[in-house]
């Protein structure tokens, strides 16, 4: 369970999946070409001319402003635009599968916000918003028939799900128009076995992913072919049971997940157990995992994960996931460092608040922690400090802003 949700999240975070031109004149579900330059024969009375960008030829009928009136059949040139709905269809499509498979909850922990509205908006001003401009620029194109496919991969996919052919149908929502060795200024550009290979200055060039064994680099996330994953820059396949894993080592295969015991940075490949348990039974972030209604927290006599009850406000808590505090509080007092791990139950500070400090900064749903003070996050254009503040995850300029296309 814990290998599949990283594999969301980072799908979530990487795969194109994030900016937004103001909707088409043709509404929320304009996936149509809009008209460009250029010159058509067909039946029909009258000249017209219109204004756009992008290139492409099709028959059909439609209707168009310029000098002159006039329907009829004939070429031209256009270009598919991102439908300006296509951030939420997204959002509801990834959210939907983990209310099936009930993951939302542990989502909607990590996120600090509802699983819709965080995707949904990071999506928009992280991925689609340079995808928008590449497509301006050339570097791209849509594929409304690639992005159904993706939709419906989610609605149709199992809890034990086979993540390597839907990231495919995914990342082919987006198609490259750069060629082997290309100029590009994202991995989106290029052809499916290549990425862009961005060392210092832009635009970058399009370059062939390496195989097992070959060099890549942890910044360039595509720089390993598919299934592989770049390990001390080198190329390395996922790894069996009982191997070694953890940060600096592969992942481990399908079906197994990291077994860290508390305190270590290695751990072992195991097979998920996907038993749920009830109080007092041992648990794990690779299983067992805990009953509804109750989280697996650290026993501080012992120190091993357990599944335990909520803490009323005001009571002894220690680390737990979720929170052992409760909706609208959290276990302040935490201090791994200093080897405290107890703390007690207290309101989640909320907007303009000093942050709560836990095992990690605390706010309130939908706030993140900017410097010291707990604040909104910010979509595009609004002000923020540091970059966690932005749903783009780029702050420029004291505004947040989608991530510079060639991440210089």
């Amino acid at each position: 369970m814990t290998t599949r949700l990283a594999w969301l999240l980072t799908l979530v975070m990487v795969w194109g999946i994030g900016c937004a031109d103001p909707p088409s004149s043709g509404g929320d579900d304009d996936m149509g070409p809009r008209g460009g330059e250029g010159e058509g024969e067909g039946e029909g009375e009258g000249e017209g001319e219109g204004e756009g960008e992008g290139e492409g030829e099709g028959e059909g009928e439609g209707e168009g402003e310029g000098e002159g009136e006039g329907e009829g059949e004939g070429e031209g040139e256009g270009e598919v635009n991102v439908p300006a709905n296509a951030a939420d269809r997204f959002a509801d499509a990834v959210c939907g599968w983990l209310e099936r498979c009930e993951l939302d909850a542990l989502v909607t922990g990590g996120l600090n916000e509802q699983c819709r509205p965080f995707i949904g908006r990071q999506f928009e001003d992280q991925t689609l918003a340079v995808i928008r401009d590449a497509i301006t620029a050339g570097e791209v194109s849509y594929a409304p028939v690639n992005f159904e496919a993706c939709l419906s991969g989610f609605a149709q996919l199992d809890c034990a799900a086979d993540f390597a052919n839907l990231g495919q149908q995914c990342a082919d929502a987006f198609l490259g128009l750069a060629g082997p060795g290309g100029a590009c200024s994202l991995d989106d550009a290029c052809p499916d076995d290549s990425y862009c290979n961005i060392q210092g200055a832009c635009p970058g060039q399009c370059t062939a992913r390496s195989g097992v064994g070959g060099p890549c680099s942890a910044e360039a996330l595509r720089s390993c072919q598919d299934g592989l994953t770049c390990v001390n820059d080198s190329c390395s396949g996922p790894v069996g049971q009982g191997a070694q894993c953890g940060d600096g080592f592969p992942p481990c295969e399908g079906g197994l997940g990291c077994v860290i015991e508390f305190g270590m940075e290695v751990g072992t490949c195991e097979p998920v157990d996907d038993r749920q348990v009830g109080a007092g039974q041992a648990c794990g972030f690779n299983g067992p995992f805990c009953q509804d209604g109750l989280s697996c927290g650290l026993n501080t006599g012992t120190f091993a994960l357990e599944c335990m009850g909520m803490v009323a406000p005001g009571g002894v808590c220690a680390p737990a996931f979720p929170d052992v505090c409760g909706a609208g509080n959290f276990c302040a007092g935490l201090d791994p460092e200093a080897f405290v791990f107890e703390g007690t139950c207290q309101p989640v500070p909320g907007p303009n608040q000093p942050c709560g400090q836990g095992l990690f900064e605390v706010c309130g749903p939908d706030q993140v922690c900017e410097g010291v003070t707990c604040r909104d996050r910010a979509r595009n254009g609004e002000a923020c400090a540091v970059d966690t503040t932005c749903y783009s995850g780029s702050c420029a300029g004291g505004a947040c802003a989608p991530p510079d296309r060639c991440g210089l």
